[in-house]
């Protein structure tokens, strides 16, 4: 059987934590697929090999990398004056300090959307809205 090759990771998609689901104005991200290499690297780097053979995973240094790498852009996060955080992107993904600022829920919980991205990406409306599309009231 032939393999069909995959969409562009590039193609953007937006996505509303649930916690933020029924706000008036939620906190919103654009996420998009991490390529295979990516992916791979990503998980290469949290893999150890333990002295008794075993093998484990460091699960927050993962998501805080695949967030890093699949993380285009953000809306609604505001600072305590009611003004917008623009989210800032280096040549290697979203800086740190921008990635600081969201709640260890939500990086996992969108850590988990562009995983689920990545691996199926025929069913992305499973996981989440697209970029051309509202957000479900």
């Amino acid at each position: 059987m032939a393999i069909v090759a995959k969409k562009s990771a590039e193609e953007v998609y937006t996505y509303v934590p649930i916690s933020e689901r029924g706000e008036k104005k939620p906190f919103t991200v654009k996420v998009r697929r991490l390529t295979p290499k990516e992916y791979t690297f990503i998980e290469d780097k949290i893999t150890r090999y333990n002295q008794d053979e075993t093998i484990s995973f460091s699960t927050g240094t993962f998501n805080w990398n695949v967030v890093k790498k699949g993380l285009v852009d953000w809306e609604n996060l505001l600072d305590e004056k009611g003004k917008p955080i623009p989210i800032e992107v280096g040549k290697d993904g979203v800086l740190d300090s921008s990635l600081n600022l969201l709640p260890l829920d939500i990086i996992t919980e969108i850590a988990n959307v562009i995983i689920n991205l990545t691996k199926d990406p025929e069913n992305a409306d499973i996981y989440l809205i697209k970029s051309d599309e509202e957000p479900a009231e």
